[in-house]
C-alpha cells in the first residue's frame, strides 16, 4: 500500500514538473521555466518570481541538460510578462478642426464658393474597448460654415434680373453609436484608430437672397475617421484625424416662409454641406482598469 502511494505521488510530482521546461546546471540546480529560444552559446528563458515572470539567460557551458516539454496547457498570461503595460479600456476624445465640401454650388462666385466650402467642426466621442483592439462607443459632431457676398446679380423665376446681397448659413449635427478598431504601440500610449459610426444626422441651410429660404434634411448619417494618438503620458494624448461625414438621404424640405416643399434629389445630386471631409486635432483622455 505504501509503495503504491509513493509511486502515485512520484508520478504526480513528475507530472507537475513536466508541465514546465527544465534546465539542469552543472551546479546541480534545477530551473523550472519556459524556454523561449536556444542559441549556439546561450539559452533564453523565463521563470516565475513573486508571481511575475522574469526574462533571463544562461550560458550553455553551465548547463548539463535542458528539456522542452512543448506542453500546450502551460501558458504565460500577458499581464505576467516583464514590461507588460495594460491597455486603456475607456477613451474620451474632443476634436476641433475644419471641414471641406468639394461641391461647386456657386461656379460664378469663386470667392464666395471658397469661403462657403470650408467651415469649422467640433466632435466629441467616448469608446469602451471590450477587447484589446476593438471597442464600441458614441460619437457627436457639429459642422458650421457661412459666407456673404454683396450686390450679387441673379435672375428670378420671372426672368427679371435681381441685385441683392447673398448669404448662406449651413450647419449639420450628428450623433450615433460608434465601432472602433485600434492598433496599439508596445507602450500602449500611441495608437492608430479607425472609427465608424452610423446614426442620426440633421442638415440645415439658411439662404438669403432678396428673401430667406431654409432647406433642411434629416435621417441616417455616416461618420468615418482614421486617426493617430500620440501619448503624452499614461492618460493624456494628442490626436490627429481625417474623416468623412455624410447625410444618407436624398429627401429635403424647402421653406420660403409661405410654403414648405418636400423634394427628392436624384442619386447623383445633393445639397451643399450635406457631406464634407473632416480634418481635426484634439485631446484624448484614457482610463486604465
Amino acid at each position: 500500500m505504501i509503495k503504491k502511494l509513493v509511486v502515485f505521488f512520484s508520478l504526480l510530482f513528475i507530472g507537475s514538473i513536466q508541465s514546465q521546461d527544465l534546465i539542469t546546471t552543472k551546479e546541480s540546480d534545477t530551473i523550472l521555466c519556459k524556454i523561449q529560444r536556444v542559441k549556439k552559446e546561450h539559452i533564453y528563458f523565463m521563470f516565475k518570481k513573486d508571481g511575475v515572470y522574469q526574462s533571463s539567460i544562461i550560458e550553455k557551458s553551465k548547463v548539463i541538460d535542458y528539456t522542452i516539454q512543448q506542453n500546450p496547457s502551460f501558458k504565460i498570461s500577458s499581464d505576467s510578462l516583464p514590461g507588460y503595460e495594460k491597455s486603456p479600456k475607456h477613451l474620451f476624445a474632443i476634436n476641433f478642426g475644419i471641414s471641406y465640401d468639394p461641391v461647386d454650388a456657386y461656379p460664378n462666385l469663386d470667392d464666395y464658393q471658397k469661403e462657403l466650402s470650408t467651415g469649422v467642426r467640433f466632435e466629441g466621442n467616448y469608446t469602451y474597448y471590450f477587447k484589446n483592439s476593438i471597442g464600441i462607443g458614441l460619437a457627436i459632431s457639429y459642422f458650421s460654415t457661412n459666407a456673404q457676398e454683396n450686390n450679387v446679380i441673379n435672375t428670378d423665376v420671372n426672368g427679371n434680373q435681381v441685385v441683392a446681397d447673398l448669404s448662406n448659413d449651413v450647419s449639420t449635427f450628428f450623433i450615433g453609436p460608434m465601432y472602433a478598431v485600434r492598433y496599439l504601440s508596445p507602450n500602449k500610449r500611441n495608437m492608430f484608430i479607425w472609427n465608424t459610426a452610423i446614426g442620426y444626422l440633421s442638415f440645415k441651410d439658411v439662404q438669403v437672397f432678396n428673401s430667406e429660404i431654409e432647406t433642411t434634411g434629416k435621417g441616417f448619417g455616416g461618420f468615418f475617421s482614421l486617426g493617430y494618438n500620440y501619448g503624452i503620458n499614461d492618460k493624456l494624448s494628442i490626436g490627429l484625424q481625417v474623416g468623412v461625414t455624410s447625410l444618407l438621404t436624398d429627401k429635403f424640405t424647402i421653406d420660403d416662409g409661405n410654403d414648405k416643399i418636400k423634394i427628392e434629389l436624384p442619386d447623383d445630386e445633393r445639397f451643399f454641406g450635406s457631406a464634407h471631409m473632416d480634418f481635426s486635432i484634439g485631446l484624448r483622455y484614457s482610463i486604465i482598469e
